[in-house]
């Protein structure tokens, strides 16, 4: 069975470095409470024996630093320069070939059974999304052999055109979905979610 390395990129919990779109809406103290709430939920379902969690972690700095909300087990990696397709190549070129998953840590929703759907989707196809109602994704994955190139490239990230983008740089790969999701990275996503949960 090849191997699965699933990756979560994370900023230190605190006040105008995480959740800065969100903080202008509600302040910076509540988007520091919800960063912490999606953060840990997020990364609980990365500490699974089934794979081997990263944190990719910005600002470099931060790499080695003590973070309560970020399990001690885990891997950590420093994001480096650039845009997000940049840091995101660069974590994919670290990964060993395999099955090689990408979350955020503004998926509350995120659980161990959705990180492993997409592992088993990724034995029958080349990729696949879990797609946001924004146009974004809240998990990507890609299988890596010794030839493959990360889709990263000329991606209008932040905007609705982020997942059609990396979904044409993959051409002809057959591609597979999960369910939508809501990120959560401004006060209409939060009040959706919370909508959301308390209806489903």
């Amino acid at each position: 069975m090849t191997p699965i390395t699933v990756f979560a990129f994370v900023k230190p919990n605190r006040m105008g470095m995480a959740k800065t779109r969100l903080a202008r809406d509600i302040g910076k103290t509540e988007a520091r409470r919800i960063n912490a709430m999606s953060t840990a939920r997020a990364l609980r379902a990365l500490d699974d024996q089934r794979w081997t969690g990263v944190l990719s972690v910005a600002p470099d700095t931060a790499v080695k630093s003590r973070q309560p909300l970020w399990p001690d087990q885990l891997i950590r990696i420093p994001q480096g320069g650039g845009d997000l397709g940049d840091r995101l190549t660069r974590a994919f070129d670290l990964a060993p070939s395999g099955r090689v998953i990408f979350v955020g840590s503004d998926m509350p929703d995120l659980r161990p059974a959705d990180i492993h759907a997409a592992s088993q989707k990724l034995l029958t196809h080349s990729a696949v999304f879990g797609p946001a109602d924004d146009g974004g994704f809240w998990l990507f994955g890609m299988t890596k052999s010794c030839r493959t190139k990360a889709p990263f490239d000329d991606v209008r990230w932040s905007s609705q055109w982020a997942l059609a983008d990396v979904r044409g740089n993959l051409r002809r790969d057959r591609v597979a979905y999960l369910d939508e999701r809501i990120d959560i990275d401004d006060f209409d996503a939060l009040t959706k979610w919370r909508a959301r949960n308390r209806t489903d």
